[in-house]
């Protein structure tokens, strides 16, 4: 704080570039989430939470938006964000 001459940490987010967190319905079989993202021309980085949410990479020049919004038009999934990386700064 000011009385004290310690200053705040203030958490930043920013996007990965070009990384998309995706979350798929617990009913999305593995093989229905690998056609999606094959479809999509994505690589896959990794997973979470069971195989429920994917770290994808879009692929070089397609735009992120685009992706996000060819997501978000299959049933089976149910949120798709920037994978955010947080920093802490002074």
């Amino acid at each position: 704080t000011a009385s004290s001459g310690r200053q705040e940490k203030i958490p930043v987010q920013e996007a990965e570039s070009g990384e998309l967190l995706v979350v798929f319905s617990s009913d999305a079989t593995p093989e229905r989430i690998k056609q999606i993202n094959n479809f999509l021309g994505v690589d896959v980085i990794g997973t979470m939470l069971g195989g429920r949410v994917y770290q994808i990479r879009v692929r070089s020049g397609f735009p992120l938006e685009k992706t996000r919004e060819a997501y978000l038009l299959y049933k089976e999934v149910l949120a798709v964000d920037p994978n955010y990386k947080i920093k802490i700064v002074k």
